[in-house]
């Protein structure tokens, strides 16, 4: 089974068919029409591709997507999740507009639904992370897998199984844990503790100490506390909303400028060898998530947002269930109507290789 991030193709062809279109803008945003049909051609080549390259060994393609119509099962159990999702630092990035593409692409992911032998499974509020993952685990005690990825997310997948491999399509690489860290037990260490900030999922110590700024405005304000902890315990909600609207100290960048951000909290540089260092003085990761009444509690969150073991256990089974019933109608006739309407008849040179009819022609082909 190849388990394919679909999104992570999408805005791949996006960003290549931008660069060889060269669209102009209108109101300060890329024109769609002048590239589309670029990114379409692009999106099925790569599929194509990955099918040729790939199903040998690993068998048929899954199409796993997002979907967030009603937001995402980690929103509700952690509302700051991608709350503030870091935006790509291009222009670009902002100039396309994604409510015109995504009809175009909503369109083409269900033309792959119902006319190519290729699955295609969403689950409300989940996102593809957990149709991977969750189709990772159930599958691969019956056959190998591949997830085709840059995600490092991913990399989890892999645990307690020979089974399951991940390759980047942007590193051209083969991903495991060992690539960045000496085996998984630290990777995964990495990855609870350390969360994920484009997500917006924080590292287990942010938010567990205030800054001296704010501890000096509490004090100020009447109130002699310590940390985090004393502060929801010995305030009411009125009197902490009260405090947290009159202080006016920000975060600085780099260039001394505002970042929006109230300075409440204690700013810790702590990546990987800080998390190595303070565990190993520690004697071990229970030992030091118990050194702080807040880091357990933090790492408990995590592991629920990171891991696969926190997946809802509604949205796992309707994931198996989708898959199941996932199509996989070959109707050649359908998809060659939408080619020809969509100026893509090229991509029908690639199909002779890629599909094989597995019945006898019959006077219906030629419409006869």
């Amino acid at each position: 089974m190849i388990l394919i991030d679909t999104s992570s193709i999408i805005h791949r062809t996006l960003h290549s068919s931008i660069a060889s279109a060269k669209p102009i803008e209108e109101d300060g945003k890329y024109l769609t029409s002048d590239f589309i049909g670029l990114a379409k051609y692009y999106f099925f080549q790569e599929l194509f591709s990955i099918k040729q390259e790939h199903e040998n060994n690993f068998g048929n393609l899954v199409l796993c997507l997002d979907e967030s119509s009603n937001g995402y099962w980690r929103q509700d159990f952690y509302p700051p999740y991608k709350l503030q999702r870091r935006v790509s630092k291009a222009d670009e990035e902002n100039k396309i507009n994604y409510d015109e593409v995504f009809v175009h692409f909503n369109a083409l992911l269900d033309q792959i639904s119902k006319n190519l032998p290729f699955k295609v499974v969403n689950v409300p509020k989940a996102e593809a992370d957990d149709v991977i993952l969750v189709l990772s685990r159930e599958y691969s005690k019956f056959e190998k897998i591949l997830i085709h990825s840059p995600d490092k997310d991913m990399i989890q997948a892999q645990k307690n199984t020979e089974n399951v491999f991940q390759y980047s399509p942007l590193t051209k690489k083969w991903i495991v844990a060992e690539n960045k860290h000496e085996n998984m037990e630290v990777w995964l260490n990495e990855h609870i503790c350390l969360g994920d900030a484009a997500d917006g999922v924080p590292r287990v110590i942010d938010g567990t100490e205030f800054s001296e700024s704010f501890l000096k405005f509490l004090f100020q304000e009447g109130h002699d506390l310590k940390n985090p902890m004393e502060f929801k315990a010995n305030l009411d909600k009125k009197e902490k909303i009260r405090l947290i609207q009159k202080f006016n100290v920000y975060v600085l960048n780099r260039k001394g400028e505002s970042t929006g951000i109230k300075d409440v909290y204690l700013k810790r540089r702590f990546g990987p060898s800080n998390l190595k260092k303070e565990i190993s003085k520690a004697g071990s990761l229970d030992a030091w998530l118990d050194s702080h009444p807040m880091y357990r509690k933090h790492y408990n969150r995590n592991y629920t947002l990171v891991m696969e073991e926190g997946i809802p256990i509604n949205i796992w089974n309707e994931i198996t269930i989708r898959h199941k019933e996932a199509k996989t109608d070959y109707n050649l006739k359908e998809f060659e109507d939408y080619l020809k309407e969509n100026n893509l008849t090229s991509i029908l040179m690639n199909l002779p290789s890629v599909f094989k009819l597995n019945r006898e022609l019959t006077a219906e082909d030629f419409d006869w």
